[in-house]
């Protein structure tokens, strides 16, 4: 799917917050998951948070949504497998969770990048950007 305008990008990136919602909220449910359910619940609540911010985000700036192009910006890179939530293996949960965070962070930098025209916006997307890095290397501290 190409994201080649500010509404495109804004409704993936809100189905991204939602679709890894949803996998946290398996996770934590995941009776291998029990050790680290607080994490997971916690991370699901964050997500919900940034799902609320882009969709302030996207109506606040409706008007943009027409007007700015994007270029050369496809999602397919950062989509994710998120079936094993519900049934996996501890290890394969924070694996899958891992990175799902890493592509999730790699999609709001770029956005970032391609929404420049629009500062309030791009903001938004690095900050999102720098959330889901933490949340990256918090996984990998549950993994030692």
């Amino acid at each position: 799917m190409e994201l080649n305008n500010f509404g495109a990008v804004l409704t993936f990136a809100i189905d991204l917050e939602a679709a890894d919602n949803k996998f946290y909220l398996s996770a934590a449910q995941n009776p291998a998951m029990e050790k680290y359910r607080s994490a997971f619940e916690e991370m699901a609540a964050a997500l919900k948070k940034n799902e609320k911010d882009l969709l302030r985000a996207r109506r606040e700036n409706v008007t943009e949504m027409i007007l700015e192009p994007i270029h050369d910006f496809d999602a397919e890179p950062f989509s994710s497998d998120r079936s094993t939530a519900g049934q996996g293996a501890a290890e394969a949960v924070i694996g899958a969770a891992s990175g799902i965070e890493a592509k999730a962070a790699g999609f709001y930098t770029l956005a970032a990048e391609k929404m420049r025209a629009l500062p309030e916006v791009g903001r938004l997307l690095a900050k999102l950007a720098k959330s889901r890095a933490a949340s990256l290397t918090r996984l990998e501290g549950l993994r030692r």
